[in-house]
């Protein structure tokens, strides 16, 4: 579509919502008319439909015509052949189109049985024509079709009035049987109704003997609850007299029972305690059986400790005494050579000459000179050589600040303290006892 030429910027939309208003009448135009088709092919009536602007304005819109309904009878409705026919007609058109639909009409029109057969038929031979001839079923197929429905339909006739009098017969046949039924449900039913009879009487004879019994039995009970109220009395009264005697005696009671506890206290405590000393004493027994032979050895060891050190003193305190003298003699001897300047070998002789019984000398015996360089030159201060089995020099002791004993001694307490501290190792345990039998000895 072609506009106008603008003259303001808003001419646009104008033009537009013109066209787009005149589009949206010509649908609404179009949906009218399609409506009314539709209505005019169901009822044969023709009528104005108002859309949705004019039910939205009008108040009062005009009601959709509708079918009357069909108020005949089904004999009535099949004689109708001019009203089938228009009906057949209609129905063909849905399958095939005009020229074929004539000509099933030209056969239907000699034949009105065939007509009311075919419209019955219709539903489901559309159904199966549909699915086979998309595009019409033509002339001769839909006929061939009709036949063999007709045939079905007289079969179906036949055995329809064949079921018709076997159901005669049936229904003669219910009707005696229903006869006989209610003679033998009447009868039973005057049965029942003595037996019922019976029943109520049997029920009210037991019910006059359980209102004697229960009469009975309220009695009974009667008696009972009096006995055990005064059975109940006389130990409420039994129970009072003991509760006043038992206040009588509480303080002596509870002066028992505690002495009672306290004495089981004391017994429970001197149990406890014997237990314990018994205890201790195996553990004691045990310790000392264990450790007696380490006891042993280390008494003999103590011993040994006692005398060594005793000679270590000793010959600390001669080694102490001969530096003394050895001092002493140099202190002298440096003021003598400081007043006298005499050698050293002359000093020695005036001194033992002087003093013959302090020198060591003896007559027939050469003379010794003592150089304080060389004084105190002897084998204690040497280095001492430790020798094995066979009076060689053991190599293996050399350099160690510690002498085999010390050595023994300490291996001997390390295998102590692990066997002490659980250590179970044979190899252990055997090294020990030859070191034991060595301190032994």
């Amino acid at each position: 579509m072609s506009f106008p030429p603008f003259r303001e910027p808003k001419d646009y939309e104008m033009y537009k919502n013109i066209y787009l208003q005149s589009l949206q009448q010509q649908i609404n135009n179009n949906n009218r008319n399609y409506n009314a088709n539709i209505v005019y092919q169901n009822t044969g009536e023709f009528t104005s439909i108002p859309t949705e602007t004019e039910t939205a304005s009008v108040k009062s819109v005009q009601k959709i015509p509708s079918v009357p309904p069909d108020m005949r009878n089904l004999d009535e409705k099949l004689n109708d052949i001019n009203g089938l026919k228009v009906k057949m007609r209609n129905y063909l058109l849905e399958i095939t189109d005009d020229y074929n639909a004539s000509l099933i009409m030209n056969d239907l029109d000699d034949d009105p049985e065939l007509l009311k057969t075919s419209i019955s038929f219709f539903p489901f031979m559309k159904k199966f024509i549909l699915k086979n001839y998309s595009q019409g079923v033509p002339y001769t197929n839909y006929m061939a079709l009709l036949n063999v429905e007709e045939n079905v339909n007289k079969d179906l006739i036949t055995k329809g009035d064949k079921l018709n009098s076997v159901r005669k017969d049936n229904l003669r046949q219910e009707r005696f049987e229903k006869k006989e039924k209610a003679k033998a449900e009447k009868e039973r039913l005057a049965a029942e109704e003595e037996r019922l009879a019976e029943e109520k009487q049997l029920e009210e004879e037991k019910q006059l003997e359980k209102e004697k019994k229960s009469e009975d039995k309220q009695k009974n009970a009667a008696k009972k609850i009096q006995k055990t109220i005064r059975k109940k009395k006389e130990k409420r009264l039994a129970e009072e007299k003991q509760l006043e005697e038992d206040k009588q005696n509480d303080a002596a009671t509870k002066i028992q029972k505690t002495i009672r506890k306290k004495q089981e206290k004391r017994l429970a405590e001197e149990k406890q305690l014997e237990q314990e000393k018994r205890l201790e004493e195996e553990k004691q027994l045990e310790e000392e059986k264990q450790n007696d032979a380490a006891t042993k050895i280390q008494k003999t060891i103590r011993k040994k400790k006692e005398k060594r050190l005793a000679e270590e003193k000793q010959l600390e305190q001669e080694k102490r005494l001969e530096e003394e003298n050895r001092l002493e003699e140099k202190k002298r001897l440096e003021e003598e050579k400081k007043k006298k300047k005499i050698p050293v070998r002359k000093s020695l002789r005036i001194q033992q000459r002087n003093n013959p019984k302090e020198s060591s000398y003896e007559p027939g015996q050469k003379e010794i000179y003592r150089t304080p360089t060389k004084v105190f030159n002897t084998p204690k201060n040497q280095p001492p050589t430790y020798k094995n089995k066979n009076n060689e020099k053991d190599t293996n002791n050399q350099g160690s600040g510690l002498t085999p004993h010390q050595k023994l001694k300490h291996r001997y307490l390390i295998l102590k303290g692990e066997i002490i501290a659980g250590n179970n190792n044979p190899l252990l345990i055997k090294e020990y006892n030859k070191l034991c039998k060595i301190f032994m000895k």
